[in-house]
């Protein structure tokens, strides 16, 4: 077996870094994209315009609500320093328990009917 030139391994070698790189790419988007879907339930509320304390108060009771037909995707938070065990949902999962949800507090009405305004 002949032993290849220095050419030879360069060109191998820039060749290998080549598709190595385009294959962190290809799993970076893949990753971000996937993680940009993914949020907790309070998570997905504030970024759709409800204050911290109303939306950890809805998302109390979501997930009390939220059925067995619904599932997350169970994931670590990092909260207070500490990694927490938590459920990701979609925001269609989210926005589909919040239009079942039925809430009796004015403040969580308010908020729901907002946020399911600005959904729409």
């Amino acid at each position: 077996m002949a032993r290849i030139t220095v050419a030879q391994a360069r060109t191998n070698r820039l060749a290998r870094r080549t598709a190595r790189r385009a294959k962190v790419a290809e799993r970076a988007a893949a990753r971000a994209a996937y993680r940009a879907e993914l949020h907790t339930v309070a998570s997905h509320l504030r970024n759709l315009g409800a204050d911290a304390a109303t939306a950890t108060g809805i998302a109390a009771s979501l997930r009390k609500k939220m059925g067995p037909g619904v599932r997350g995707f169970s994931a670590r938070s990092l909260t207070d320093g500490r990694r927490r065990p938590c459920t990701r949902y979609t925001r269609a999962q989210v926005l589909a328990a919040l239009a079942a949800y039925k809430p009796r507090k004015a403040a969580y009405k308010d908020a729901r009917t907002h946020v399911l305004g600005l959904a729409a």
